[in-house]
């Protein structure tokens, strides 16, 4: 599975601003750095999974849009 970032032309932060923020919120939080970065991975998937979703519910809106106007009461899943 790939997962393109299309949206973002470029990096938000540098490495060493990212890093220092990392360390920052994890030092604020109270967390520790492996359950803050799986909550940034669950973070993208559930982005991911949810932009996934709303790409199958357009098209399957579309070709439902697309059969009613040729008269046919039947569409695809």
């Amino acid at each position: 599975m790939e997962i393109k970032f299309f949206e973002y032309s470029e990096p938000l932060f540098d490495d060493e601003e990212s890093r220092d923020l990392d360390r920052k919120t994890i030092s604020s939080s109270g967390i520790s750095g492996s359950h803050f970065m799986g909550f940034a991975a669950l973070s993208i998937y559930q982005k991911y999974r949810k932009n996934s979703f709303l790409t199958i519910l357009f098209k399957s809106s579309a070709e439902t849009v697309t059969t009613e106007e040729t008269g046919s009461r039947s569409h695809s899943s």
